[in-house]
């Protein structure tokens, strides 16, 4: 069965508008060569998912390589909601036990 849940979106087109407004275009600029109006809004606002193929008409399109248009921005979702519950309920994160000291005559690790 499906999830329901909506998977986050954590690749990032802020790097497209950056080389569009470099290049002197806009994003209608992508609609006027063949990019949907839909596809256009979900990339601009960051708001879902966008197909291989449309990656690879807009580099046909910029002349570019999918790196100067897109980047992954991992979420710390997690570690945000860890830290809630740790300052919501007072607590604080374990102390770290200090370094071991080697015998004299271990080597040093590399």
């Amino acid at each position: 069965m499906a999830n329901k849940e909506a998977e986050p979106v954590m690749i990032s087109f802020d790097k497209l508008g950056e080389l569009l407004n470099k290049k002197g275009k806009k994003w209608q600029y992508l609609r006027d060569c063949g990019i949907s109006p839909g596809i256009v809004a979900k990339m601009k606002d960051g708001t879902g998912h966008t197909d291989t193929r449309t990656i690879q008409k807009v580099c046909e399109i910029l002349h570019c390589q999918p790196g100067q248009i897109m980047e992954y921005k991992q979420q710390n979702k997690e570690l945000e909601a860890v830290e809630k519950v740790l300052t919501s309920s007072g607590s604080s994160a374990p102390d770290q036990t200090p370094e071991q000291e080697l015998p004299e005559d271990m080597p040093p690790f590399m």
